[in-house]
């Protein structure tokens, strides 16, 4: 990938549970570049025990390991109190997620780094 694909240039473009961004305040006007610790990491891999026997099964593992993830991050940058909605302003006007900060955290971060867990 290329960083022409992101809505910044230093968005982390190889993302690992050591090294991954996470965009916030709309249109990616914020970033910061975020690690899991060990044990944050154990508890996402352990959603994908044991191994899904059907495709309906792996999404909603993936699903859940993305929620997880997404929660770790938030709590790390203040987004876990996003406001659900594009352009939903909160009381303080700060750390709220739009579609661009929310595909920057889920497809192109969270899902890289997570699917390799489950194979």
């Amino acid at each position: 990938m290329h960083a022409d694909n992101f809505a910044r240039e230093d968005i982390i473009l190889n993302p690992s549970p050591s090294a991954f961004s996470v965009c916030f305040d709309y249109g990616c006007e914020s970033l910061e570049n975020l690690s899991l610790d060990d044990e944050q990491w154990s508890q996402i891999s352990a959603l994908f025990q044991p191994p899904a026997v059907n495709a309906s099964q792996e999404r909603r593992q993936i699903r859940r390991a993305i929620a997880l993830f997404e929660t770790f991050a938030g709590k790390k940058t203040g987004t876990d109190h996003d406001l659900g909605g594009t352009f939903v302003i909160s009381e303080d006007g700060s750390h709220q997620m739009d579609c661009i900060d929310e595909s920057t955290v889920s497809a192109n971060k969270s899902a890289p780094i997570i699917s390799p867990v489950h194979r």
